[in-house]
């Protein structure tokens, strides 16, 4: 939320301003970094970015809701109409 919510801060300070935050949420700085250069997390990383493109995301905000793909920022109204059909088994 930090980061999102400084863009300003973020393009000004870059990576100083990222690795600030991180300690801030309480991330301790050399694992961080050294999981940010690990091939297990790059892989996972890329894992997860495969299934994203697979479902159809290309941005955010994005959901899966009982493995149904919605895309954007939607009202609760809208997800509780998607929750409803999975369950009355509608979709």
């Amino acid at each position: 939320d930090a980061v999102f919510g400084n863009q300003g801060e973020l393009r000004q300070g870059g990576e100083k301003f990222l690795e600030a935050q991180a300690v801030k949420a309480g991330a301790k700085l050399p694992k961080l970094k050294a999981d940010l250069k690990s091939d297990a997390i790059t892989k996972k990383i890329d894992a997860d970015m495969a299934e994203a493109r697979n479902f159809g995301f290309r941005g955010t905000p994005s959901f899966l809701v009982g493995g149904v793909p919605v895309r954007g920022a939607l009202p609760p109204e809208e997800f509780a109409k998607i929750i409803d059909r999975i369950l009355n088994k509608k979709i």
